[in-house]
């Protein structure tokens, strides 16, 4: 059985947990400020007003990073492009609640020296609830806390050889609990400067069994410690300087992710005999940087909104696959 076979990957097309984020604000202008669209990430919606996401992603892996931190490029190349439907309300005026459902449409794996391309796995992924609640706020500081829980909706075992050779399921097999702290900073009018940090924990043990082409075996895996990914984010909104771009903002980011250890017990038979071998693969951390824009029809009384982002890693160890990400999110609101 190949190595690769124990990676068990899982590409998320949607941010995993995200519980909520950027407020509907209601205020327009003021005579003491200018109107800009820049909005801290932790913020929750008004009460009684939803928001809808179309969030659009293109992923792609190619590389990764060794225990040293050496990058290293690989012979395989993955691309995933996904939505996740996005629904939002704002409950109470500091509580917002999520739901999130990811849909891959597309997943294939190039492997370069075969120069072969298999069709992965598509459809529903691992569908997420959570909540945002606000535990402070004035004209300059934020700071909210989220809570959330994902489920093993998406697709945990691969049916053939080929989606196994493509490596990436729609769903984890996990129940994933997840827990959020935001603090956004307003330090001057149209500079907003938001950190988010995330923690989540994998509640059971995941099984799946291969394919009868690749012998069947069963795998038993389970997360081993937590794993904590965040970024710190400067977005400015162009309104602040002028009333023609008061609708745009520009931002850039600074991301991590620790990722889960893992431990896997491959169960196989042969000949009426069963043997059971131990996989351990240790937490990698990968360091990113990020770009986006956005364009918001808040400046001219629409309720909708465009961001556009891209995140690449720079830095890692310990990561066997890390992805480039391209989204494009569409939202609109609605008030009840």
């Amino acid at each position: 059985m190949k190595k690769a076979m124990f990676k068990l990957s899982y590409l998320a097309v949607s941010s995993a947990l995200t519980l909520g984020a950027n407020a509907f604000a209601e205020e327009m202008t003021t005579e003491a400020t200018k109107f800009h669209a820049a909005v801290g990430e932790g913020q929750t919606l008004p009460r009684n007003v939803g928001r809808f996401r179309l969030v659009n992603s293109a992923v792609t892996t190619s590389r990764g990073y060794d225990k040293d931190g050496k990058e290293v490029k690989g012979d395989k190349k993955s691309t995933v492009f996904g939505t996740a439907v996005v629904a939002e309300y704002g409950l109470l005026d500091p509580l917002s609640l999520q739901v999130v459902a990811p849909i891959f449409f597309n997943n294939s794996m190039k492997d370069k020296e075969a120069n072969k391309t298999y069709k992965g796995q598509t459809g529903l992924g691992d569908i997420e609830v959570g909540a945002l609640y606000n535990l402070f706020k004035n004209d300059t500081v934020t700071a909210s806390t989220g809570l959330g829980v994902r489920f093993p909706t998406g697709k945990n075992e691969f049916k053939t050889a080929e989606e196994a050779q493509a490596l990436v399921r729609t769903g984890s097999g996990y129940y994933d609990l997840g827990l959020r702290f935001n603090v956004d900073l307003e330090p001057v009018n149209g500079v907003v400067l938001s950190w988010q940090d995330q923690e989540e924990w994998g509640l059971n043990k995941a099984k799946m069994t291969l394919p009868k082409e690749l012998g069947g075996a069963k795998v038993t895996s389970e997360k081993t410690n937590l794993s904590r990914k965040g970024f710190v984010q400067a977005a400015f909104g162009l309104g602040a300087a002028t009333d023609v771009l008061k609708a745009f903002v520009v931002k850039g980011r600074y991301s991590y992710d620790y990722d889960s250890a893992v431990k896997a017990t491959i169960e196989t038979q042969d000949l009426g005999l069963t043997t059971t071998l131990e996989n351990r693969k240790d937490s990698g951390l990968v360091h990113k940087y990020g770009v986006g824009a956005s364009v918001d029809g808040r400046g001219y009384n629409l309720p909708l909104a465009l961001d556009v982002d891209y995140d690449r890693p720079f830095a890692g160890r310990d990561a066997e696959y890390v992805s480039d990400t391209f989204t494009v999110a569409l939202k609109s609101y609605v008030r009840f």
